[in-house]
């Protein structure tokens, strides 16, 4: 009796050459999509937000805000000292439009509230909306004879808020598409043509 070999012929009508390249295709390209989609949403969450600026107080600069809503001025404290909270609170702050000279309503705390959030030590100054991106110049001086000393502060859009939303949503997609293309490359291998030899 002569050995046999029977080979068992895949259903699909295609070619196995054709289906593997094609598979491997749709892998590769699974796996290119997911690093676009993170350079995507990087540049995005890191720059499509607007970006904070640096202001120094007392004084008066000039600054070039890209993005229309709200902006809050907060002040981080870096020294081993207390927060100068009584002279803080006597700052008053002004903002205007350089394009039509419009001053833009800003609204102080008062309050002298403060904050201390994972070694992020530091006190809300004031906030102010704006309905266009454009130039400005923001002012500060101390008011009622107050001698407080010179702050910087951290001008601080509210759609930077939206940042850390958008960074999870892309890893999200970027893990989605990556363990796409990575399980179609795996199973190229268990959908090759199998042999079965049969001995007598």
């Amino acid at each position: 009796m002569w050995n046999t070999e029977i080979k068992i012929k895949n259903k699909n009508s295609t070619p196995f050459f054709l289906q593997r390249g094609f598979l491997m295709t749709c892998g590769i390209t699974a796996i290119v999509v997911s690093f676009v989609v993170l350079g995507v949403g990087l540049y995005e969450g890191l720059t499509g937000g607007g970006r904070m600026k640096t202001l120094q107080l007392p004084g008066f600069q000039e600054v070039q805000l890209e993005t229309p809503g709200l902006y809050a001025g907060v002040y981080r404290h870096r020294s081993t000292k207390e927060i100068p909270i009584k002279a803080l609170t006597q700052l008053d702050v002004r903002v205007l439009s350089k394009e039509d000279y419009e001053e833009i309503p800003v609204l102080m705390n008062s309050g002298g509230q403060t904050f201390n959030r994972m070694g992020f030590q530091g006190m809300p100054l004031f906030n102010f909306a704006i309905a266009r991106a454009g130039a400005y110049t923001i002012s500060g001086v101390y008011s009622g004879g107050v001698e407080g000393p010179s702050v910087e502060i951290l001008l601080i859009p509210q759609s930077a808020g939206n940042i850390k939303q958008t960074l999870v949503v892309t890893l999200g997609f970027f893990l989605f598409f990556l363990g796409l293309g990575i399980v179609i490359l795996l199973r190229l291998d268990h959908l090759a043509p199998k042999k079965l030899v049969t001995k007598p």
